[in-house]
């Protein structure tokens, strides 16, 4: 019967060295977990925007269809010209056209919710809920804290950071000999038995080519490591810049649309209509006005969806909640 005693200090640092490593692998689950987090809700204001879009161009397709009606029945009596006729139903198709490519990307975002459900890509969908833009309530160098503590490739290279330190230590105790005690018991025919104890010591003769090559491939892990982890600190400061620039882009914008340029180009829209009854605009311009209206109303919900996203994906980075109250935005109009 043997055991092999290491020397004291040797098993508390594999253990702490083996405990880093568990905690770098629950950083990599917990990313994991993250990054899974933050695609679903990208795809579902993917498909909220989508969602949108469509109803949008319906109800636009609608008073399309009025205001071609409008332009016929001023044709028959003499006060609009064909063209007006025909640029409307033009229009009607380019409208259908985009009601397909809206339709055909929305069935695709749907087939992309339903893999992260683990579902048919054919089960349906109920329709988006409401979205609701929020604010984000932390400044972009609290961003950076934030990510500095909570990423998760952050904290997986700190935590390999820790475990090359240990790793050095480890090695440096390399130097020191393990000690082996044994014991043996022999039964002898004709003569008594026999009991023995032996303590052996491993002496590191071979330090230079073993112990100290061990020690300086620790350091070498070690400053990788750190290399690591500040490329990492990094990369993550640029990509909270990143999105925090899109979402305050986004945030502006959405302000824009829903309190100036949408409303007005109602307006404007409502306005032309009233003078081409009465023949004081051309139809081209009725034209322009409606098709100015719906990019406008469109792009209001590109703009929502876009900022969610750069929300959903700052708190993967952040691991925090960085939103407040809803801004004080209203819905576009149903004009």
């Amino acid at each position: 019967v043997s055991e092999q005693f290491p020397y004291p200090g040797k098993l508390r640092l594999r253990g702490e060295i083996a405990s880093k490593e568990t905690d770098a692998a629950q950083a990599d689950y917990e990313a994991v977990r993250r990054r899974i987090s933050s695609e679903v809700k990208a795809a579902y204001y993917d498909y909220f925007y989508f969602d949108r879009a469509i109803q949008t161009t319906n109800r636009n397709k609608d008073l399309l269809e009025k205001l071609s009606k409008i332009a016929e029945a001023r044709y028959r009596v003499g006060k609009a010209m064909q063209q007006d006729v025909l640029r409307s139903q033009i229009e009607i198709s380019l409208l259908l056209e985009k009601l397909t490519m809206l339709e055909q990307q929305r069935a695709t975002v749907q087939a992309r919710i339903n893999a992260f459900l683990v579902r048919s890509p054919e089960s349906p969908l109920p329709p988006a809920a409401d979205v609701e833009p929020e604010t984000i309530t932390h400044s972009l160098d609290e961003l950076y804290a934030l990510a500095a503590t909570n990423d998760t490739a952050v904290l997986r290279n700190q935590r390999m950071v820790e475990r090359s330190r240990l790793g050095i230590a480890l090695a440096q105790k390399e130097y020191r000999p393990d000690i082996g005690v044994g014991y043996m018991y022999q039964q002898r025919a004709g003569l008594p038995d026999m009991n023995g104890v032996t303590v052996t010591v491993n002496i590191p003769v071979f330090y230079k080519s073993k112990q100290r090559q061990g020690v300086a491939e620790a350091s070498e892990d070690l400053i990788s490591a750190e290399k690591m982890h500040d490329n990492r600190l990094n990369e993550v400061r640029f990509e909270l810049k990143q999105q925090y620039l899109a979402a305050k882009t986004s945030e502006r914008l959405l302000t824009l649309y829903s309190k100036g340029v949408v409303p007005q180009s109602s307006l404007a829209l409502e306005s032309s209509m009233a003078a081409y009854q009465v023949g004081n605009v051309d139809f081209l311009s009725l034209i322009a006005n409606f098709t100015t209206l719906l990019d406008y109303e469109t792009d209001y919900y590109r703009q929502l969806a876009d900022y969610q996203t750069a929300l959903a994906r700052i708190e993967s980075l952040t691991g925090s909640d960085v939103t407040g109250p809803p801004v004080p935005t209203s819905p576009v109009s149903d004009s």
